[in-house]
């Protein structure tokens, strides 16, 4: 009866109805015979968590905005609002609850914007000062808590902006922010400081010449042979960025890793190599997969596995001694040795063939017993489900929720480096494509740990410099049949 009475006093304050008033007055007298003997002192309330009491003064607020008592019902409101931001955001009748928390001034009339804060991701700490720099729009700075916000004069469309966030001494990262029209509602950056990555070395960057090992000291990866075939290579279910244009793709068969490189293959590199072994963020090496690793690292471990087991390299690798961040890479033609996946391939093989799923273990659902991802309840998506947020990478494969061509980890755990050049899909059909001709940025595919689970979705596209590196990053491998 509660309910029912709330809901029709509501509705009815706000349109105009004719019952407006017998409604009124019945919420009134239900709400003072629930809430007044539990409320005690008001002036207790913005220190106690309890849904109860909380309940109690958004029913007084109420009897008071009804009662014709603005001045209470205005006190009432901010002192809810002051011991609990987000009370109002999962009720019903979000309109109303506005109006109504505008028309006491508990709060401002809702604004349509980009809302966020930007954190240290070690410490979690706001950053001040950071740099916001969303596609297109005016570039933002943090404020002293660390948020950032930019208010539409309209109503913007729904979906998301890409957008470049900075700050001295961190890691950019670019990343797609949601427009939101509720206050409360933040989107989350988290930067990594950059003296937790690995930085760029002679030793890294450039492998010393040596020569093959014994074929049993480098074992041959585990491949897995993926059929060729044609398919919509895109967002497949309409929640997509912009850069996710479904367009077809038909590609020639290949074979792909079972599993995302892990630091005891790519340490066994750096071992005959002599290069540095990459930081593991004291997560562990072993089974874990590689990270820090930048895409010339990347190519470069390619090309020295082939050499190993008396295959072709597919690269042919012009380095700048004078930048150790500008190689020139180029594919070597009829190489049959080991090379990472374009990013139609990446795709395809993610979709197990290019079926339409929206996560590469073959579900439509994310969820973190199955993906390594952040599953926190503050990034939940209608197509994933809250649940732990590790905070690490963990062993490759152990999560063991393989898609039906018996990959694992296709979403989450780590970004895994494509070939091509990060740019516009094209509209007409494509065969066996390798990406845009030129750029900047070399793709990135799969999401990792500690991302939300839009950006895990095998449509997803990311990209980053090729010489740079951080904990989120690792690849797999791919040979020609």
């Amino acid at each position: 009866g509660l309910n029912f009475y709330l809901s029709g006093a509501m509705d009815a304050a706000f349109t105009g109805n004719a019952q407006a008033d017998a409604l009124r007055r019945t919420a009134l007298a239900l709400y003072y015979f629930q809430f007044k003997e539990i409320v005690g002192d008001t002036a207790t309330l913005a220190a106690a968590a309890d849904a109860r009491r909380l309940n109690a003064l958004h029913g007084q607020g109420l009897a008071a905005f009804y009662g014709g008592d603005t001045l209470s019902a205005r006190a009432h409101y901010r002192q809810l609002l002051g011991a609990q931001p987000t009370y109002f955001d999962t009720l019903s009748m979000s309109v109303n609850l506005q109006t109504l928390l505008a028309a006491v001034g508990a709060v401002e009339q809702p604004q349509y914007g980009l809302r966020g804060i930007v954190l240290d991701a070690d410490t979690r700490r706001p950053i001040v000062g950071a740099t916001v720099q969303p596609k297109s729009l005016p570039t933002l700075r943090t404020d002293a808590d660390g948020r950032f916000f930019y208010a539409f004069q309209t109503p913007p469309p729904t979906g998301r902006i890409w957008t470049t966030v900075s700050a001295a001494n961190y890691i950019t990262e670019s990343l797609p922010l949601l427009r939101h029209s509720v206050a409360t509602l933040l989107d989350t950056v988290r930067l990594r400081p950059i003296a937790t990555v690995t930085e760029p070395s002679p030793a890294s960057a450039t492998p010393n010449p040596s020569p093959p090992v014994t074929p049993s000291a480098v074992p041959r990866p585990d491949m897995v042979q993926i059929p060729g075939g044609t398919f919509m290579m895109g967002d497949a279910f309409g929640d997509g960025e912009d850069d996710e244009k479904p367009h077809k793709v038909t590609l020639s068969g290949f074979r792909m890793a079972r599993y995302e490189l892990t630091f005891e293959e790519y340490d066994q590199y750096c071992d005959s190599t002599g290069a540095s072994r990459p930081d593991d963020q004291n997560w562990g090496r072993g089974r874990h997969p590689v990270i820090n690793i930048s895409w010339y690292d990347a190519v470069a471990y390619c090309n020295w596995l082939s050499a190993q087991h008396g295959y072709t390299p597919a690269y042919i690798i012009d380095k700048d001694p004078n930048n150790q961040y500008d190689w020139t890479v180029r594919l070597a033609s009829r190489a049959d040795g080991y090379r990472l996946p374009t990013e139609a391939e990446w795709e395809y093989a993610a979709r197990a063939g290019g079926k339409k799923v929206r996560f590469g273990n073959g579900k439509d659902r994310a969820d973190p017993k199955e993906i390594n991802f952040d599953g926190s309840a503050d990034y939940k998506e209608d197509y994933s489900v809250v649940g732990e947020y590790r905070e690490r990478t963990v062993p490759a494969g152990s999560l063991r929720s393989p898609n039906a061509l018996g990959l694992h980890d296709m979403s989450g755990n780590v970004w895994e480096w494509c070939w091509d050049w990060y740019g516009d899909y094209p509209d007409e059909l494509q065969v066996d494509p390798r990406g845009a001709k030129e750029g900047d940025h070399r793709v990135l595919r799969g999401g990792s740990w500690l991302n939300y689970p839009q950006y895990c979705r095998v449509a997803f596209r990311s990209y980053y410099g090729p010489g740079n590196r951080n904990s989120l990053i690792g690849f797999r491998l791919v040979r020609p049949f």
